[in-house]
């Protein structure tokens, strides 16, 4: 290495830059000033998971396991490989290519969740991902206006008219939704968050299909009683749509479970059609 700093006592060695950066992993969360602070995070809660680009993974599963060794640490738990981010024809996503595209420019325009939902859900968890501003406006559209919004607000929406609260003790704890949660949790434990995602989107298109196939909305002028109990399991069922967003869409999920609880109907849609 022709520069980088001088190691003491040894002119011969350099420190590069990667030394200084992967001691963030530790310094970030009190070693060695707060001892405290890094038990709790690094010790308590099992061990630390790296996540990094697969272009990465000598720097980070030998040099930095090699440094908390020296330091007396014990070694990263898990190291999670991430694929890159392609542009157009497949080329790796770079600020030197000019081929990136600003990730504020497309929380101001379409929301932060927006871009957290794509990030979780459209990109492989392990593998490169394509992104285009088309193929996100088309999975936006698809998914959160077409998808989850609208569900929300066709929901709260013949609730709010029918007066129906939500009645949590409706959604059962019957074999598929156990299996509906234990799917969830093991995709999250693996680190396969699409997976999850997809969990999820599975519970919106079979609530969407229910109020096809019952149209509650027409019931309630024939059979009243019997309307009002599907838009109470359809409440509900949202409800659990959203505690399992709460990691993914924060701010949509806290959304929907306060109108859920106040028993309106949004004002405007949660993501609105571009």
């Amino acid at each position: 290495m022709p520069w980088g700093i001088e190691v003491p006592d040894d002119p011969t060695q350099v420190f590069y830059v990667w030394f200084d950066a992967l001691v963030n992993y530790i310094s970030a969360i009190g070693w060695p000033g707060d001892l405290e602070k890094f038990r709790k995070w690094q010790m308590d809660s099992g061990g630390m998971v790296q996540y990094c680009g697969k272009d990465n993974l000598r720097q980070q599963a030998a040099m930095w396991q090699a440094m908390l060794m020296a330091a007396g640490l014990p070694p990263s738990r898990q190291i999670v490989i991430d694929g890159f981010v392609t542009g157009e024809g497949g080329v790796k996503m770079s600020k030197s290519l000019g081929n990136a595209v600003s990730p504020a420019e497309i929380v101001n325009e379409y929301g932060a969740d927006a871009l957290r939902y794509f990030v979780t859900r459209e990109l492989h968890p392990f593998e490169d991902s394509p992104f285009t501003k088309e193929r996100f406006k088309e999975a936006y559209n698809a998914n959160l206006a077409n998808g989850l919004g609208n569900l929300v607000s066709r929901v709260l929406k013949m609730a709010e008219q029918n007066h129906v609260t939500c009645n949590a003790k409706l959604v059962t704890s019957d074999g598929k939704k156990k299996n509906t949660e234990r799917q969830y949790q093991e995709t999250i434990e693996r680190y396969d968050l699409k997976s999850a995602m997809d969990v999820i989107w599975e519970k919106i298109h079979a609530a969407d299909k229910k109020i096809q196939e019952t149209e509650p909305f027409k019931l309630v002028k024939t059979e009243p009683e019997k309307a009002r109990k599907i838009i109470g399991e359809l409440l509900s069922e949202l409800r659990e749509i959203a505690k399992l967003l709460l990691p993914f869409l924060s701010e949509t999920a806290e959304k929907i479970l306060n109108l859920i609880k106040t028993g309106k109907a949004p004002n405007q849609p949660l993501f609105p059609r571009k």
